[in-house]
């Protein structure tokens, strides 16, 4: 019965998707030190409720709620909705947001972070443990290597000024570009999602774990 129940868990995952949404302040981001943030993780499943007994969770749920946390430290369970057709479980998992220093540690698995000495404004990364864990997970069910690992940001522009950023193979306010200028004006958000060779850097194998530059600042000519 326990190896049927994971057969349908890793059943309902192929070819889903698991997506990471966070909303961002540009004044956080560059001039507060490291500190701890929420940022949503939704994962598609089958359903939410047991087909048999709809006051009851369903078999995938439940398999999300205990495989999630085995690979998303301190992953929290939120709720469990359904939208045009497809379901969700949602968590909350705590991300290190703020600039880096020379003392700053990267405390949680997934940082968003500004480099202030070579002018990124925005980079992603995660901590070679995190990795460890999702590629020994997909490697003990081969079928979770279909999963669709998406990350999306809404960056508000909470400064002063206008901001000139560079913005790296993303799609913005879901428009693709490889390589993209663009001005946010004091009070704008901008919506930008990470493209599909962005993200997957963000789950390589590698000694120092996954990192991706993602927005940088726009000079002058």
């Amino acid at each position: 019965m326990k190896k049927l129940a994971i057969a349908l868990f890793v059943l309902c995952l192929m070819g889903c998707k698991v997506e990471i949404e966070k909303k961002i302040s540009l004044n956080d981001l560059l001039n507060t030190p490291l500190k701890t943030e929420s940022a949503q993780l939704s994962v598609e499943i089958a359903s939410c409720q047991d087909h048999r007994d709809s006051r009851q969770p369903s078999q995938s749920l439940l398999q999300a709620q205990a495989k999630i946390p085995q690979v998303f430290k301190d992953a929290n369970f939120k709720e469990c909705y359904s939208s045009n057709f497809k379901s969700f479980a949602v968590f909350e998992i705590p991300v290190s947001v703020g600039s880096v220093g020379t003392d700053s540690s990267l405390k949680n698995d997934i940082s968003i972070a500004s480099l202030k000495e070579d002018g990124s404004v925005l980079v992603l990364v995660t901590k070679k443990s995190f990795n460890d864990r999702m590629n020994k997970f997909k490697k003990s069910e081969p079928m979770l290597g279909n999963i669709e690992l998406g990350v999306t940001f809404y960056i508000s522009n909470d400064l002063k000024d206008e901001q000139k950023l560079n913005i790296i193979s993303s799609y913005i306010n879901d428009v693709p570009f490889v390589n993209a200028t663009t001005f946010l004006k004091p009070g704008e958000l901008l919506k930008v999602k990470l493209s599909d060779v962005a993200a997957d850097q963000l789950v390589s194998i590698d000694k120092s774990g996954g990192i991706v530059h993602l927005i940088t600042q726009a000079k002058d000519k």
